[in-house]
């Protein structure tokens, strides 16, 4: 499924989903996002795989020398607590189905999260997640490993875990955007169905 964006940087309006944020996905994702439900990681990346797949967005990004796939980064407190940066796999899967549609994809975890102390889930609307991340996430762009072209040139597919109001997707595509790495679209596990999607469910 789909999620329309408005006022969004992404070329695509949209945000690909594989399913609702509720029921036994919500309980599912959150065994495996906080709880150490780890083992489930590979069945989570071969649904994420087939979203991809039905979305067609491979064929799009098939004009493009260079794709980088990136993770949605977490704080360092949820990391410290989590013990992993627990969307890289979503992004290496994402980036693998990909390559097998013969895009040139590469997962880099180059964004970061700093001075902040809250989690998301103490924000409970669109503004007050804006607000927690607004200028606190960092890009840390490297040069490719020949010394050519700078990634700035490669276009960006995002990667997370749940998109609730999507503030923090569109933050993170501020600050690739200002880096000069355009966003086209992005990928998410789960989206927070619209009658609940202002409030607090993480």
């Amino acid at each position: 499924m789909t999620r329309r964006m408005p006022g969004s940087l992404f070329s695509a309006g949209c945000v690909y989903a594989c399913g609702e944020y509720r029921g036994s996905v919500r309980r599912a994702i959150l065994q495996w996002k906080d709880h150490g439900d780890e083992e489930i990681t590979g069945d989570l990346c071969f649904v994420l795989e087939r979203c991809v797949r039905e979305s067609g967005v491979g064929r799009k990004l098939s004009r493009y020398d260079h794709v980088l796939v990136v993770p949605v980064p977490s704080s360092p407190t949820s990391m410290r607590s989590r013990g992993r940066r627990h969307t890289l796999p979503l992004a290496v899967s994402v980036a693998r189905c990909l390559t097998a549609q013969g895009v040139r994809a590469e997962a880099d975890s180059i964004l970061s999260i700093t001075g902040v102390r809250s989690k998301s889930v103490q924000q409970r609307g669109a503004v007050e997640r804006s607000a927690r991340l607004a200028d606190h996430i960092m890009v840390q762009p490297r040069l490719i490993p020949d010394g050519g072209n700078a990634r700035q040139m490669y276009p960006v597919v995002l990667v997370d875990d749940i998109a609730t109001t999507g503030s923090t997707l569109r933050q993170c595509a501020k600050a690739l955007r200002e880096a000069h790495l355009p966003v086209i679209t992005a990928f998410v596990l789960a989206q927070v169905p619209d009658a609940v999607r202002s409030s607090s469910v993480m």
